[in-house]
């Protein structure tokens, strides 16, 4: 009778099948979640212009640095207008591809009706993706009608046809000479805008 009464303190302790099913969920979560971080730190390609050669000239290449001898860079604006961008020397680091120093610079640009314009400086940055070209030091730029202007700051945008320079510019024409803090010049309608005290003195 007593064998019969028994009752072990314990009984044997199966393991749960949630805890398998728990195991895995977490297992599978964790894997997703290392995926998601992976793919977001692809590593980005950063557009290369010089992979397209922008500029023609004789290339020399080394590991951080390109430099083009004799470069010249041949493009239309956004009403298909043509221009041309010559140099005696590009240069572009590796770290800043879309981003050309040049030396010695000339840029033959079409205006309205076969008219043109010319900018000549000692140096000036290329901005590629912007169609930008820019220079703080001795600028001069020619128009066909023999007028010119002197400043040693100059923007030309070549996406929006706008020149600008905002450190003084003198202008020289037939007429005179005109002397004014900033100007801005829409090739598109072939308008000049000075300010900041602009003067003129006529001959």
């Amino acid at each position: 009778m007593f064998l019969d009464s028994y009752k072990p303190r314990s009984l044997k302790i199966k393991k749960s099948e949630n805890k398998k099913f728990f195991r895995y969920c977490v297992m599978f979560i964790t894997f997703i979640i290392l995926l998601i971080v992976l793919l977001n730190n692809k590593p980005m390609h950063k557009k290369s212009v010089i992979d397209k050669d922008l500029f023609d000239g004789a290339y020399n290449k080394s590991e951080n640095l390109v430099r083009i001898d004799k470069a010249k860079l041949v493009g239309t604006d956004k009403k298909n207008r043509p221009y041309t961008i010559t140099a005696e020397k590009a240069i572009n680091e590796k770290n800043e591809q879309n981003i050309f120093y040049l030396y010695n610079v000339a840029a033959d640009i079409s205006r309205l009706n076969g008219k043109w314009l010319i900018i000549n400086t000692n140096k000036a940055n290329y901005y590629a993706e912007k169609k930008i070209l820019a220079s703080k030091e001795n600028v001069e730029i020619f128009y066909d009608d023999g007028s010119s202007i002197a400043t040693n700051n100059m923007k030309y945008d070549f996406k929006k046809g706008l020149l600008s320079c905002n450190d003084g510019i003198v202008m020289f024409g037939k007429w005179g000479k005109l002397i004014a803090g900033n100007f801005v010049y829409n090739i598109d309608k072939e308008v000049f805008e000075f300010s900041n005290k602009p003067k003129i003195i006529f001959k």
